[in-house]
């Protein structure tokens, strides 16, 4: 049996050297103790050694105690100073590698090669056999973290010596005078190590696997080489080269009869055409109505200015209003569903029945939010409102719960009446029973020709005017 030697310096972070600091010997990777000897020969196995002066340390592994591929931890420690780890020492190993050549200049039969990192740390599991015809045998796999440098005795790296480093049987790798990699096996195969192969290939080229190795590939060369085909290849996108707005596509609307603004509605998902008003030709996206109350003349302002008074605009006008939605809303507040905007006896989807006799819920209509502002000035009047928000408009205090805001507020679809039930008849409200009246489409009005039920206020001959639809049930 033999005694192997491991010594070293200890240094603090500015590279003075540690007198007097303990170096406690474990097994790699643990807190377990191991046994170690301050002499070459005999003495009591200890698990610790001091430095000297010079900071430096010694100690010895015996192999009958340790087989060659133990890995120990150092800790170095000393009050004041911050301790030190160094973890997988292979000090046996460290030592067999020495043996490599023999003291007469002849190659040993076999020996063991330690690497290390390139500040002198053992890389852990990095012990290969190497054979007296210098090549590298019996290794299935060697995993390495970090760089990996190969060096001869003197400390030169190796480079161009003319010698093979043998990889299993499965290849061989030649560095040339200028530490290429030459003369290696290129096939690409699972586990080999492939080269470049071209001389021409450059920075941002693309790679592309030639039977030797990589060649680089510009741009225009990768287009060329997938040759796709549009349709077959690459699925063909139907689009139309050009948009006439002579008539409505898929696209765009149709051609407006004045100057517009194509604007995306987010409501409907299409585009429409929005008119442009105000400075520098900006879409306004508030409109409303201005009264002079001097002369009692309206006009439109906003996005509807120049649009007639009196009569209803189209949706694309009036984004506030046309997000407005009928409803059955339950007791709690929840929307049970919406109702088909042409035809109520229907839900949203235009063929479900609804039911709006309250057992669905209560029949409303859903406000959105929006933002308004009003202004007088001389004898003028102005109310505007808007979808979103903007300077100088403020959201409607329908939409404030104390501090916070909502999306949406539900009033009833419906003028609520009282039902006095053991009167069997609605109070205060217009409901015809069999009170004699005649209707007149041509003024849209009602003449009493009798005073029973509730139209005993009214005299006989007197009309009312009426909008809307009546009924028996007062809706």
């Amino acid at each position: 049996m033999a005694r192997y030697i491991k010594q070293g310096t200890i240094r603090d972070g500015l590279g003075n050297v540690i007198s007097g600091a303990t170096v406690y010997v474990y097994l790699g990777g643990t807190t377990t103790a191991a046994s170690v000897y301050a002499a070459v020969s005999g003495g009591t196995a200890v698990n610790s050694v001091e430095t000297d002066t010079d900071g430096s340390f010694s100690f010895y592994v015996d192999t009958s105690d340790y087989d060659r591929d133990q890995s120990f931890k150092l800790v170095i420690s000393k009050p004041g100073y911050t301790s030190q780890t160094w973890d997988y020492e292979y000090i046996i190993l460290e030592n067999i590698k020495d043996d490599v050549v023999a003291n007469d200049g002849t190659s040993t039969t076999s020996a063991i090669a330690i690497f290390s990192d390139d500040l002198g740390k053992t890389i852990e599991t990095s012990g290969v056999l190497i054979d007296a015809s210098d090549n590298i045998t019996g290794v299935t796999s060697m995993v390495v973290e970090g760089n990996l440098y190969l060096s001869d005795e003197g400390g030169e790296y190796i480079s161009g010596d003319g010698t093979n480093l043998t990889i299993a049987s499965s290849g061989i790798l030649n560095l040339n005078s200028t530490g290429a990699l030459v003369a290696s096996h290129q096939a690409i195969t699972d586990n080999h190590v492939l080269t470049v192969d071209q001389v021409g290939a450059a920075d941002n080229d693309y790679a592309k696997f030639t039977a030797n190795g990589i060649e680089g590939r510009s741009y225009t060369e990768v287009k060329q080489d997938l040759d796709l085909e549009i349709g077959i290849d690459v699925a063909a996108q139907t689009h139309a080269s050009q948009h006439a707005v002579s008539g409505a596509d898929t696209v765009f609307p149709a051609a407006p009869s004045a100057d517009k603004y194509l604007m995306w509605d987010n409501d409907t998902g299409v585009l429409v055409w929005a008119d442009a008003v105000g400075g520098g030709g900006a879409v306004q996206q508030y409109y409303g109505v201005s009264w002079n109350e001097s002369a009692d003349t309206y006009v439109r302002t906003g996005s509807t200015a120049g649009q007639p008074c009196g009569v209803t605009l189209a949706d694309a006008f009036l984004p506030v209003q046309r997000r407005m939605r009928g409803c059955v809303v339950a007791d709690d507040g929840t929307v049970n569903y919406y109702l088909c905007a042409t035809d109520w006896t229907k839900k949203e989807d235009g063929t479900t029945a609804s039911n709006l006799n309250g057992t669905d819920g209560q029949v409303m209509v859903e406000i959105p939010k929006f933002w308004y502002r009003y202004g007088y000035s001389g004898t003028t009047h102005t109310w505007e409102v808007s979808p979103v928000p903007l300077t100088g408009f403020k959201v409607h205090e329908m939409f404030m719960s104390g501090n916070t805001e909502k999306d949406y507020v539900y009033v009833g679809a419906y003028e609520a009446s009282l039902y006095d039930v053991s009167a069997a008849k609605y109070v205060g409200q217009c409901h015809q029973t069999s009170v004699s009246a005649v209707f007149a489409t041509s003024d849209d009005s009602i003449t009493i020709a009798t005073r029973t039920g509730w139209a005993t206020a009214l005299a006989v001959g007197q009309k009312l005017v009426i909008t809307g639809t009546s009924n028996t049930t007062g809706q």
